[in-house]
Order: C-alpha cells, then sequence, then structure tokens
C-alpha cells in the first residue's frame, strides 16, 4: 500500500464549527466540535443523529475579523460513540475556488495556533 496523499494540508486543532441540514433553513444552526479540517472536507463531533448522505451547510468564523464562510458538505460517514454523540465526516461539495482558497488559508491559521 502507497502512503496516502493529499492535495491539501488538514488540521486536527479544535474548532467550533456550526451547522444545520439543507432545507432546514428555518432551524438554528447548531454547534459542534471540528476534529479535523481541510480545503476539502471536515471530521466532527456532534450530539445528533445525522446520516450517511446528509447534505449539511457548514458555517465556519474566518481569521482575523473576515466573517463567515458557508459551504455544503456531504456526510460520507458517521458513527455513533455513544448516547448523544455522533462523530461525523463530510466532503466539501458545490465550493468555489474562492471558498476552497479561505478554508485552506483557516487551516492554515489554525496550525499555527497552539491547541
Amino acid at each position: 500500500m502507497g502512503k496516502e496523499q493529499r492535495q491539501f494540508e488538514r488540521t486536527d486543532c479544535p474548532f467550533e464549527i456550526h451547522y444545520r441540514i439543507v432545507g432546514e433553513q428555518l432551524e438554528s444552526w447548531r454547534a459542534a466540535l471540528s476534529l479535523d479540517l481541510s480545503a476539502k472536507g471536515a471530521r466532527f463531533k456532534t450530539e445528533d443523529f445525522i446520516e450517511l448522505d446528509m447534505e449539511l451547510l457548514v458555517r465556519l468564523v474566518l481569521p482575523a475579523n473576515r466573517g463567515d464562510l458557508i459551504v455544503k458538505g456531504q456526510v460520507v460517514w458517521a458513527r455513533s460513540g455513544g448516547p448523544r454523540s455522533t462523530e461525523v465526516g463530510i466532503v466539501f461539495i458545490d465550493v468555489t475556488a474562492d471558498q476552497v482558497a479561505q478554508l485552506d488559508e483557516l487551516v492554515q491559521f489554525l496550525r499555527l495556533r497552539p491547541h
């Protein structure tokens, strides 16, 4: 087996994200803790039940008061970590080149931050 090669760097620096299920725009944003983040996807922990293939809107706060970035993600895996605990892996979909650059910039910022 060859070594896995990733196009973008990842960070495991814990980072609060917010999400909601696509189609539930009237619902409040739910907070979650990102465990792993790259410009192409994320892994996070939540108290909610999340199903495989669900589409989520993910809101990330950008550094240096640059506002929020909202991207769409699709759940590629989810596993229960016990009562009221689900770990979720998503891939970002329908993202623009500018959004990918902003995500990568956020990852670089987080990699420099002590955790």
